[in-house]
């Protein structure tokens, strides 16, 4: 890999405080693209138009699905934006290239009685039981994400405001509100299941595993799918599909799309509009099963 690469690495860890995951996401797309152009005889950091479409044709013949596509295209992008702020070229080769296309896809999300059930499945007479239970009210209750709830620290909770504070993508903090239920079953949990967890260790997480450490993500989603089992939801179910039930059921009882992008810690609010189009489907289907000159 070349200078210009790892010093646009180095940006993106440090100005633009990107996780390591997507920084090390980044690097393998920078060193694919230059094992590309190096084999076409050629730079990557001297790419033109015509040879990033043809890159990008090339992914598509290799098999690459269009979003896949998309990613690596745009990190190609920043990429070569940094190269411009930088006085190292002009010009974006990126800029005008059209995007590869995606079909439309909705996110899964359940109806509000399987959301419950699911939930509901464990009923916290374990230690485990009850951590089980909490965490899966953080995820449908607050609309967090799996790393969101495993990485949850105890300073980022206050039960007698009933908010958490999580840490999102990018290092993004936001003020999450506690429902009720939510609240109840968190605190139930600290209160007594995860000191016996702990065993008189100490702990800075809210969901500690072994040693006091964080639990996994893939424990997380082990619990979501021994829920999915137990309360007969497709287990195809994952812990997104809880986050994207609680935005879907948000806009659905009419709270505002601005109010559920700072809910979910969107920073662009089209992320956030995927869900008005799960909405309009809940509007169409209403109107179909109450209105009296629907047809039905």
């Amino acid at each position: 890999m070349d200078d210009t690469a790892r010093d646009y690495l180095d940006f993106a860890a440090l100005e633009k405080s990107l996780s390591r995951a997507t920084v090390a996401a980044y690097r393998s797309d920078l060193a694919e693209a230059e094992l590309w152009f190096e084999r076409e005889g050629s730079r990557l950091d001297s790419a033109d138009a015509g040879s990033i479409a043809r890159y990008a044709s090339s992914l598509g013949e290799a098999g690459i699905s269009p979003v896949s596509i998309r990613r690596k295209t745009s990190v190609l992008r920043g990429y070569f934006r940094y190269l411009e702020s930088e006085g190292l070229r002009s010009g974006n080769p990126v800029a005008d290239l059209p995007p590869a296309r995606v079909p439309g896809r909705l996110p899964d999300v359940l109806s509000p009685k399987a959301a419950a059930a699911l939930v509901e499945a464990f009923d916290g007479s374990t230690p485990v039981s009850a951590r089980n239970r909490a965490m899966l009210e953080l995820a449908y209750g607050c609309g967090l994400r799996e790393s969101e709830i495993t990485g949850l620290t105890t300073d980022r909770v206050s039960l007698e405001d009933e908010w958490v504070r999580p840490e999102g993508k990018g290092g993004r903090e936001r003020l999450v509100p506690l429902g009720g239920v939510a609240a109840r079953w968190l605190g139930r949990f600290m209160a007594g299941p995860r000191l016996e967890i702990l065993g008189g260790r100490s702990s800075r997480y809210v969901f500690p595993g072994r040693g006091g450490r964080p639990l996994s993500r893939m424990t997380f989603w082990n619990v979501v799918r021994r829920a999915a089992v137990l309360s007969g939801v497709p287990v195809s179910t994952h812990p997104h599909t809880l986050r994207h039930s609680f935005a879907t059921h948000l806009l659905e009882g009419g709270a505002d799309l601005r109010v559920v992008q700072e809910l979910l810690g969107h920073a662009d609010i089209r992320t956030t509009e995927i869900y008005t189009d799960i909405d309009r489907t809940w509007l169409v289907e209403v109107m179909r099963t109450c209105h009296p000159r629907s047809g039905r």
